[in-house]
Parts: C-alpha cells; sequence; structure tokens
C-alpha cells in the first residue's frame, strides 16, 4: 500500500499525483479498492479512497475503536437503507454496524477518514 509521509506535517495531494497513486484490493471484499493518502504515526487513523465497482458492496460491519466519515467523490451507493449520491457525507460513530451496498452502475467513490477513538490511547 503506498502511504505518502507528510513534511513539515503537512500533506499536499495533486491531482495527478492522487491519479497516479495505485489502487490496493480491500481485503476479502471483492470489486472494492482502495488508496490510502494518510496515515497517523500509530498506523491506526487514515484517510483516502475507497472505490466500488458497479453493484459492488461492503457487508455489515462495525469499526471497534474507530470513527468513519465518508463523503461520495462520484456515483451513489446506499449506506443503510439510505441512498447516498455525489456530494453526500456519513458520520458512522465508534462501533455503530454499517454497510455500503447497492454501488451504482458506474460505481462509486468514496473519501474516507478513520478516527481512532482518544480512549484508545
Amino acid at each position: 500500500m503506498t502511504t505518502l509521509t507528510p513534511v513539515d506535517g503537512e500533506l499536499l495531494l495533486t491531482r495527478l499525483q492522487v491519479d497516479r497513486m495505485p489502487w490496493f484490493p480491500l481485503d476479502g471484499t471483492p470489486g472494492v479498492s482502495c488508496k490510502t493518502f494518510w496515515t497517523d504515526a500509530r498506523g491506526e487513523s487514515n484517510s483516502g479512497l475507497m472505490k466500488l465497482e458497479p453493484y459492488a458492496q461492503i457487508p455489515h460491519h462495525s469499526h471497534r475503536f474507530a470513527m468513519h466519515h465518508m463523503w461520495i467523490v462520484d456515483g451513489y451507493c446506499y449506506v443503510g437503507d439510505q441512498r447516498m449520491a455525489t456530494g453526500s457525507y456519513t458520520f458512522v460513530p465508534l462501533g455503530a454496524d454499517h454497510s455500503i451496498t447497492k454501488a451504482g452502475p458506474d460505481g462509486c467513490i468514496i473519501l474516507y477518514l478513520y478516527i481512532m477513538s482518544a480512549d484508545m490511547d
């Protein structure tokens, strides 16, 4: 997985740099791949893009120690029973069960941010 390291605390990625980053399959989830932009020093919190191929899905799961933010960058999918299209935002609280299903016929790209709970320090 390619993760870029911030210089002096900042990480600036141009569109060309993002486009050139390879997609890596999400283990155990056919039709879903990711690009990781940033990971904290402990390797626990991270951000990047997630791509769902047409009709792909991520079954019910939870993040026991992390909050999950998602912005739909392109296409649409369902989070639970709610259709989330380009420009939509989702917050999944710590430990909440959720799924991402029914990616549209053109797939879906999601900007994600996982933030480790401060209580885990």
